[in-house]
């Protein structure tokens, strides 16, 4: 801000103009002239939590060039107050643990506690120094040194006393933008935990909505006298490091592969226990002229096992026919299967085929057993009710 007796301004940018003049904008109130007595100031915290960021890409490309290849060149970089971005070059792909370890040395860097130095020398004197010179046509005369620890670089930046004052370093995320260009984005101190996640917190939504899922098969489980398990340990702790966000991405594929197991384990137990006890379909067996016959609706149960449960639901009738309707995720699926004794009265595929049709699919078959399909359920119970017409 820069305050004077009538006005005030808030420093909103400042670019340097054409001729080194450092050009400020801002939003002001009041009215100023010519030859007022001023007093300017800085957004202390604010400055200090841009330091902490920008010794940190120092550091980092230091760190990078340590944990990776000495060839590594940036390729650009923001700062702010609760960030920082790093572009680079590297020739190769980055593993999530070369990234761990890069996030190590920065922080090990960060603990030695030492004090930055800076000075002014010639461009030649700070080449001598192994200073990375980024630009070299826009140096003139003396060029400000910074050192921080091994991390000696050309910048006129703002930057903190003493290491110590970044407290610690986290990378929150890298990623390939193409051409052998990277991109890490990381924070420093005070904003690591709020930082980091904005980027689990994906995770963690992914993470609520398995686990409700898993709950949901165990009670369905349950309610059909099936037991079911289901045990994972969730880490809720708050992410501190980048080796967290790892664990997090991890972690939700091991659950997710487990919610997979689980359901399986349902799919399976289900239809064990369908084809063990299959007098859950008792009241649904009519007698007709041609024999026994069955029309059911179920769901959730795959087309081989609906095969096997065809073949059973048969082999107790006897002479006859089983028409099974199976519905999953808004699809159905329909099987039929009559005995050999009543071929010469029976057409399971021109049945299949007649319901397929009304279920905008399509099916067909033999006279003993069809099989199909279709993605309309809106009148499947229509449709069941006109097969056991005909059958009747």
């Amino acid at each position: 801000t820069i305050v004077g007796d009538d006005f005030e301004v808030e420093i909103t940018d400042v670019i340097k103009a054409p001729h080194k003049q450092h050009l400020q904008f801002g939003n002001i109130k009041g009215v100023a002239k010519i030859g007022d007595i001023v007093k300017a100031s800085i957004d202390v915290a604010r400055r200090e939590d841009i330091a902490k960021n920008h010794s940190a890409t120092h550091l980092l490309q230091e760190a990078l060039r340590e944990g990776l290849s000495s060839d590594i060149e940036q390729a650009g970089s923001k700062v702010n107050v609760n960030g920082l971005r790093f572009d680079f070059t590297y020739q190769g792909e980055i593993s999530d643990q070369e990234m761990v370890l890069v996030e190590q040395l920065v922080n090990e860097k960060i603990a030695t506690k030492v004090d930055t130095v800076i000075e002014m020398m010639s461009l030649e004197e700070a080449k001598k120094k192994n200073a990375i010179c980024l630009f070299e046509d826009k140096y003139e005369g003396e060029v400000r040194v910074v050192t921080l620890y091994d991390a000696i670089e050309l910048c006129g930046g703002t930057h903190v006393k003493n290491l110590g004052d970044i407290k610690a370093f986290a990378i929150k995320s890298f990623e390939s933008k193409g051409s052998n260009v990277y991109r890490i984005e990381a924070t420093t101190d005070k904003y690591i935990e709020s930082e980091l996640y904005t980027i689990i917190e994906p995770y963690n939504g992914e993470m609520l909505k398995l686990l409700a899922k898993a709950k949901k098969i165990v009670t369905q489980a349950h309610g059909e006298g099936i037991s079911l398990d289901f045990n994972v340990h969730i880490d809720n702790s708050a992410p501190a490091a980048y080796a967290d966000i790892v664990y997090n991405r991890l972690e939700v594929a091991n659950v997710r592969e487990k919610v997979k197991e689980l359901e399986k384990a349902y799919i399976s137990a289900k239809e064990q226990k369908a084809l063990q006890d299959l007098s859950s379909f008792d009241d649904e067996i009519f007698e007709a002229s041609i024999g026994k016959c069955l029309v059911s609706k179920t769901s959730d149960y795959e087309v081989s096992f609906l095969k096997q449960l065809a073949n059973r639901l048969l082999e107790k009738m006897g002479k006859g026919i089983v028409f099974i309707a199976n519905v999953t995720n808004g699809n159905v699926n329909y099987i039929a299967k009559a005995h050999k004794d009543i071929e010469d009265k029976i057409d399971c595929g021109a049945l299949v085929k007649e319901a397929s049709d009304k279920s905008s699919g399509n099916g067909g078959g033999s006279k003993l057993f069809g099989q199909g399909g279709g993605t309309d359920i809106s009148k499947l119970d229509e449709v069941l009710e006109d097969i056991k017409s005909k059958l009747k």
